[in-house]
């Protein structure tokens, strides 16, 4: 039905394996559906080899637009893939990413640091640092719940939630409603290239 409201015709649905080895079939089944853009929803593995199945059988990007979730944002991702991964697009929510020329914002910045600080200089390479602020804002997001509440009463606490409106967080402006528990919206979404990183953080598409 979202492909119908935007006028998108899928031409291939590409099953396999975890875990399987040999990715040319499902390479070859999206190449021969003459497919526009692949939409990736794998395991960071299996995800690098279709890439360098997608490579040998000259069908990558640019050819190809390449949109994945999560797991192409993962460093296992690209170290596996290898230069397979170029041009490969993620999803980021919008202050985990930067505009090409610019870079992300100073609290991005500064809570990198103190993450490579605290871990080792290559902790950002180990994890997708735009979940990682996710979860950073969760925790002051249920701060700010219980403190709306009053109370650790669970339904207080959401009703709590559900009153913050324009919280400034490190992963992006988040409002609640008592109809609306996203928090962020599409506006809040950037796609990204996956190669392209500044602490953590990858470059905006253009």
């Amino acid at each position: 039905e979202c492909f119908k409201e935007l006028g998108v015709t899928p031409v291939a649905d590409c099953s396999y394996n975890s875990g399987d080895v040999d990715m040319l079939p499902v390479a070859q089944k999206i190449k021969d559906s003459q497919a526009d853009c692949a939409l990736f929803f794998t395991l960071a593995v299996d995800g690098a080899r279709i890439m360098k199945a997608l490579t040998q059988i000259d069908y990558a990007p640019p050819k190809l637009v390449v949109h994945g979730y999560t797991c192409v944002g993962q460093g296992a991702f690209r170290e596996l893939a290898g230069s397979s991964a170029e041009g490969v697009i993620c999803n980021s929510p919008e202050y985990a990413s930067y505009p090409a020329g610019g870079q992300p914002p100073e609290k991005t910045l500064q809570l990198a640091k103190k993450f490579q600080e605290k871990y080792g200089s290559n902790i950002l390479d180990e994890l997708i640092f735009g979940t990682a602020l996710s979860y950073y804002d969760c925790t002051y997001l249920l701060k700010e719940g219980i403190e709306n509440a009053g109370s650790l009463d669970s339904d207080k606490i959401k009703s709590g939630i559900e009153g913050i409106k324009d919280f400034e967080g490190a992963y992006a402006k988040i409002s609640y409603a008592p109809d609306k528990h996203e928090g962020t919206t599409w506006e809040n979404i950037k796609a990204c290239y996956v190669t392209k990183i500044q602490y953590g953080t990858f470059e905006q598409v253009q």
